[in-house]
């Protein structure tokens, strides 16, 4: 895991806009020069990662946010994005593995994470991960076709199985 540079652009849009991933993520597909936004918001967050397979070669993002005041023991996890060629191989969870071990770094104690009610592999790996569903929002995210999907609230508190 490394911190994400100008120069992954072209690696963070392939995953995003990867029909196995886009579905689940912010921004619906688009052109390279339409995403520069959304990229610079990912590069603006308090953690932007870039993952490696075990041979090396990038191929797969993540980004978390940390909040303040009353709210400084929580981190949000905003994406989490693999190629589809890397995916079913166990890089997720080492790499979720990772980033909760970076964020116990920082002392939080709470993290969370949102998933569409329609991502079926990400609602069953975030329940393996021991992360609890503690809610759902209805009809939160707008996919493209104008269609709502229910978002499902996901926190961790309990660590014990991300510490060596």
């Amino acid at each position: 895991m490394r911190e994400a540079t100008a120069a992954d652009f072209d690696l963070v849009y392939d995953i995003y806009m990867d029909e196995s991933v886009n579905p689940f993520m912010r921004y619906e597909p688009m052109d390279k020069d339409l995403f520069l936004e959304a990229f610079d918001d990912l590069m603006s967050r308090d953690y932007f990662w870039i993952f490696q397979n075990d041979k090396g070669q990038d191929c797969g993002m993540g980004s978390a946010v940390l909040y303040d005041g009353r709210l400084g023991h929580v981190a949000e996890i905003r994406s989490l994005g693999i190629k589809k060629e890397a995916q079913g191989k166990g890089l997720g969870r080492r790499v979720m593995g990772e980033i909760v071990s970076a964020l116990m770094d920082k002392n939080i104690e709470r993290i969370q994470l949102f998933a569409e009610s329609d991502n079926e592999n990400g609602l069953k790996f975030y329940d393996s991960l021991g992360f609890e569903r503690e809610g759902v929002m209805k009809n939160y995210f707008q996919r493209g076709d104008g269609h709502y999907v229910d978002e499902i609230v996901f926190g961790l508190t309990d660590f014990d199985r991300f510490r060596n």
